[in-house]
């Protein structure tokens, strides 16, 4: 979603658009600041058995975390 639409999704007339037309109202995402962790909280990785590339990603999130 565009900041455009977000920003009149939220605004008087595009909340009454979006309610009669029956569209989700957009939530704020959170972006990227720097010097704030990557992603707050934990992550699940799943993976096939015997996966080649789990190692190496679960080896890049906990170097990031």
């Amino acid at each position: 979603m565009s900041d455009r639409y977000q920003a009149f999704a939220n605004s008087a007339l595009g909340k009454l658009v979006i309610k009669n037309l029956g569209l989700p109202a957009p939530i704020e995402l959170d972006r990227y600041q720097p010097g704030k962790p990557l992603v707050n909280g934990a992550v699940l990785l799943g993976a096939a058995p015997d996966s080649t590339l789990s190692a190496a990603i679960s080896d890049a999130l906990a170097s990031i975390h």
